[in-house]
């Protein structure tokens, strides 16, 4: 067993930690957490926001330039010249673009971002937004076609359109509103939301319309932003099986190991090698803002079999192997407890497995660079006076591996549980 004081952490540190930013403009929130680029650096592929919670992402704010939009090669008005002005970008002479009608826009102005390096990822937008700038007040309409390489057209459902009373006089006597188009406006924005393997935006097209005269046909555009709810990938697991005790995992399932209901973490288990062998694998990011209890947040594995007892063993036992991708401070704390129906359902082990990561380096290496615990269990020693006799039917094993203010994020694996006498 490897235990040790957690007080005074310093020493290992893992892979470094970086965070992915949002470049933002008169916006202070995104979707972007930490957790994610580490996971997704764990995992070997391509950032994707995972986060379940609102986000807003600017695209394009205009501070210097164009930011590669200009007049679409397909545009019916090629009259207008686009500019950068003022942190914006200027639509100038649009007199041949003054249909505002929400179904009238074909025969509008068409602006796209044909040569801008701003790809955003999109996945959960659900509707866009930009500032728009008139000399006066007037009627403004907007329609749009969002692009990638897997949804390349789907003609705009409507424009939006802005009257004179929705917009507001500026400081620099400019007039401001603004507009809100959503992916019932633009059918293009739901399917890359929402593509399975695509969600990266090539490029977009806006058809620009206003009611102004030859002598007051200006139209600023700003910010242009996404907005949305990012959204979960499924998680596929390694089937299930039968569950099966000692579990060595050879046969290439799960043997009936899975996530316990109140598990902190429910990333994919896997079956894949560790130290020569077949074991139970998932990845698992601590959250630098700890909930209440070092549970919350924890891994937490079940394996239910009824028919489950101790027999003449006193002990449980298994390998527990580490891979981090961070882990410098805190500590893991490796907790047993079993379901026993004549016992409440509830029968946890005194003793726990003790992981200081600041001394992580202690720890035997094996040959592929895991660092391995052998996690043993007396089960004479039961917390509330329960005692686990030879015969008592011990209904599902949990494991959970508990977090004590560590940074740990990266792999685990389990593998070769099993009852044993006396270590």
């Amino acid at each position: 067993m490897f235990s040790k004081n957690v007080s005074g952490l310093t020493a290992f540190s893992g892979a470094a930690y970086t965070r992915r930013k949002f470049k933002e403009k008169r916006l202070s929130t995104t979707a972007v957490v930490s957790g994610e680029y580490v996971r997704a650096r764990i995992k070997g592929v391509p950032y994707r926001p995972i986060d379940r919670t609102a986000y807003a992402e600017l695209a394009w704010s205009f501070e210097n330039d164009t930011q590669g939009f200009g007049v679409n090669s397909d545009s019916p008005d090629k009259t207008v010249t686009v500019t950068h002005d003022r942190g914006a970008l200027k639509l100038s002479s649009l007199g041949a673009s003054n249909d505002v009608s929400t179904g009238g826009f074909w025969s509008n102005l068409r602006i796209s971002a044909d040569g801008s390096s701003v790809k955003p990822n999109i996945l959960g937008a659900k509707s866009i937004s930009m500032d728009v700038f008139v000399p006066a007040p007037t009627t403004v309409s907007i329609a749009a076609v969002p692009q990638s390489s897997n949804n390349g057209w789907t003609s705009p459902a409507r424009a939006v359109v802005l009257t004179a009373d929705q917009f507001t006089l500026q400081p620099d006597q400019r007039y401001k509103a603004t507009l809100i188009l959503t992916d019932a406006d633009a059918p293009n924005l739901q399917k890359i939301a929402e593509d399975e393997t695509n969600n990266v935006l090539s490029n977009i097209i806006f058809f620009v319309g206003t009611a102004s005269t030859a002598s007051n046909d200006t139209v600023w555009l700003d910010n242009i932003t996404f907005h949305g709810h990012r959204v979960a990938a499924p998680v596929i697991h390694d089937p299930l099986g039968t569950a099966t005790l000692p579990s060595s995992f050879e046969n290439g399932t799960r043997q009936g190991w899975d996530w316990d209901g109140e598990s902190g973490v429910k990333s994919a288990l896997r079956v894949q090698q560790a130290n020569g062998s077949n074991a139970l694998s998932w990845e698992v990011i601590y959250p630098d803002v700890k909930p209440a209890g070092g549970w919350a947040s924890a891994p937490r594995l079940v394996l239910n079999k009824s028919d489950l007892t101790r027999g003449v063993n006193s002990h449980l036992t298994f390998d527990l192997y580490l891979q981090p991708e961070r882990a410098s401070a805190g500590a893991l704390q490796v907790n047993l407890a079993f379901g026993p129906p004549s016992l409440g359902y509830w029968a946890q082990a005194s003793e726990t497995v003790q992981l200081d990561l600041t001394t992580l380096g202690s720890l035997p290496r094996t040959p592929d660079g895991l660092y391995h615990v052998k996690a043993t269990f007396d089960l004479t020693k039961i917390n509330d006076a329960k005692v686990l006799a030879p015969d008592t039917q011990l209904g599902k094993i949990t494991l959970v591996v508990a977090d004590i203010n560590s940074n740990y994020a990266g792999k685990m694996y389990l593998d070769n549980v099993r009852f044993s006498g006396a270590p």
